[in-house]
């Protein structure tokens, strides 16, 4: 397609040359009618050629991006070319259900006129698996993301109680875990859908409350008050330390609680505002009391 192109380019400079020629050369008959309808005849076959070939580029984008959005398909490496219409596939997959699958769906694209299925059954067919090829930039594209739909989700009370993890992806959200009912479901997929960034939410989520825990006998209560918290923050500065050294976003900061004046500080050094906040609420969800968030930030 691109030596057509070039030909053409190579057609069009020629008849150039000549219409200058003839004009300007001396001693150069005048043209005559026949010459023109020659030169006009090249052009519009030249100008025919070119609309075919944007045609046919347009047919070979529309071809691949129905064959990404097809899960049959989708896994495999299959090459498309388009030549006045006529679409060629080319590649290796594994199985005939496949290769009738892909030219099921070159088939039906608007303006292709026929499809011509090269493609082979054989081995070693399928694309790396998803990440092998996400560049860095991407990696921290995603884990931010994460950080932000978490963040939205600890900011909603809908969602309170709930066990919901993040998974990004290239834009795309994964939702798991258990959450205790439908509507709690819907809290969370619509939370996170309407985060800046997100492209799209999977719905992975359980809908159904944990087993209740046993409830203690009274022998198993505590008789002596040595054993009740003397302060609300006794206890929960470990309880949020050990919630931050946890948290897959946060752990490697190695953030620390410390109480001071019967309140509790969460200290040490992020990189984004975002993850700054998402600290401040793990502490204080784990701490159960309010947290002076004193983390400073440093890119």
């Amino acid at each position: 397609m691109i030596r057509r192109f070039l030909a053409l380019i190579v057609v069009l400079g020629l008849v150039v040359a000549a219409v200058y020629y003839w004009k300007y050369r001396p001693g150069t008959p005048p043209l005559d009618a026949s010459d023109f309808d020659d030169v006009g005849r090249t052009v519009r076959e030249g100008v025919g050629e070119v609309g075919q070939t944007l045609r046919d580029t347009k047919i070979t984008a529309a071809v691949k991006a129905a064959l990404e959005l097809n899960r049959t398909v989708e896994p495999h490496d299959v090459d498309v070319s388009t030549e006045g219409g006529v679409v060629t596939l080319r590649g290796t997959v594994p199985d005939a259900a496949v290769v009738s699958e892909a030219e099921k769906v070159a088939a039906a694209v608007p303006e292709v006129g026929q499809v011509v299925n090269h493609i082979r059954v054989g081995a070693g067919s399928e694309r790396p698996p998803p990440g092998a090829d996400r560049t860095l930039g991407e990696n921290i594209d995603d884990q931010k993301l994460e950080m932000q739909v978490r963040l939205a989700f600890s900011l909603n009370r809908e969602l309170k109680g709930s066990d919901v993890g993040v998974k990004a992806f290239r834009r795309q959200v994964a939702l798991n875990g258990r959450v205790v009912d439908e509507a709690q479901r819907r809290a969370a997929i619509e939370t996170a859908a309407q985060v800046p960034d997100v492209a799209g939410v999977m719905d992975q989520l359980q809908v159904g409350g944990a087993p209740a825990a046993v409830p203690a006998t009274p022998a198993a209560v505590p008789a002596t008050p040595a054993a009740v918290p003397a302060t609300p923050a006794a206890g929960g500065a470990a309880a949020a330390e050990q919630a931050l050294a946890a948290h897959p976003s946060l752990g490697g900061y190695g953030l620390e609680v410390r109480e001071e004046g019967g309140r509790l500080v969460v200290d040490g050094t992020v990189r984004t505002p975002v993850e700054k906040e998402l600290a401040g609420h793990v502490a204080e969800r784990a701490a159960k009391s309010e947290v002076e968030n004193a983390i400073r930030i440093q890119p």
